[in-house]
């Protein structure tokens, strides 16, 4: 029984060590401090991923992984700021502090991570590239992509 009391104890006053190891980042550091998460997003519509709403309101996956990030860090989802950004500027954006972060489908390449010094996330989203044809242009009811043969 003293055995399990004082191994009891020993977790007790161990706890705080445990949460003080946990270090803020730069980044997150910067973030609380100014009170808000600048979140680049697509300057249009990438539809199910960002859309301004009827309402003049973003909305779609890549605002609602924005606002998740918001409020793990902030507590309040409300306190995210949209910077809408092309395609060309959300790399620079990144690396001059204009944006704390880019969640906009961009895949990773060895270049991003070691030219452009960029630290990427496990993947959030898996899009397949898929072929079409119209049916009248099918080879013997089978899509086909090249030339049809008798």
């Amino acid at each position: 029984m003293l055995f399990k009391l004082s191994g009891l104890v020993a977790v007790v006053l161990a706890l705080p060590l445990f949460a003080s190891a946990a270090e803020v980042s730069p980044t997150v550091k910067k973030i609380q401090d100014r009170g808000s998460l600048l979140c680049s997003e697509h300057n249009g519509s990438y539809f199910g991923f960002v859309e301004v709403d009827d309402k003049n309101e973003w909305k779609g996956l890549d605002i609602d992984l924005c606002r998740a990030l918001t409020t793990a860090i902030l507590g309040d989802a409300d306190k995210v700021q949209i910077v809408p950004l092309s395609w060309a500027q959300r790399f620079p954006a990144l690396q001059s502090g204009d944006v704390d972060i880019i969640i906009k489908a961009t895949g990773w390449t060895m270049g991003r991570d070691t030219e452009l010094g960029l630290q990427f996330s496990l993947p959030y989203f898996f899009g397949g590239t898929q072929l079409m044809a119209q049916e009248a242009k099918s080879c013997h009811g089978h899509v086909n992509c090249s030339e049809c043969s008798a």
